[in-house]
């Protein structure tokens, strides 16, 4: 019979900092081409999670949660929402997938009013380089 894990981890460095014991099969979303999604369900007072500081771990991108089955990671990113229910003593922590943290970044003039996004001194233009150069551009921007 598989086995459930949740493990939490720090997303820039990746080193793992806790585990938790999830109060049932945490759910998930994977599909090609598309970031993923996750939710993991902890009683925070049960005392296999005792150790674990949710308070700091639900620090929307600062954490990633893995979920594995068995050894097997299914879906693993940081973390975008939580809610805790005071009825029921459930804390439900929802994110998405690693690829979710590239779709908050925004390219723009460094130059730009950067107070508002959408000035037009903050559009970006390349001209004269070739396709390598433009993504050469991107990176480095």
């Amino acid at each position: 019979m598989a086995t459930w894990r949740v493990l939490i981890a720090e997303t820039v460095t990746g080193n793992i900092v806790s585990d938790c014991t999830p109060r049932d099969l945490p759910s998930f979303g994977r599909k090609v081409t598309d970031k993923g999604s996750w939710t993991v369900n902890v009683l925070p007072d049960d005392p296999a999670n005792a150790s674990v500081d949710f308070q700091a771990f639900t620090s929307v991108g600062k954490y990633s949660w893995l979920v594995l089955c068995d050894d097997l990671v299914t879906q693993a990113g940081p973390v975008i929402t939580y809610q805790y229910d005071e009825n029921t003593r459930n804390l439900s922590v929802s994110g998405v997938g690693i690829q979710g943290l590239f779709d908050r970044r925004v390219l723009r003039n460094s130059g730009g009013a950067p107070e508002n996004i959408v000035h037009v001194g903050n559009d970006l233009s390349i001209t004269g380089k070739s396709l390598r150069g433009i993504a050469r551009e991107i990176a480095s921007a």
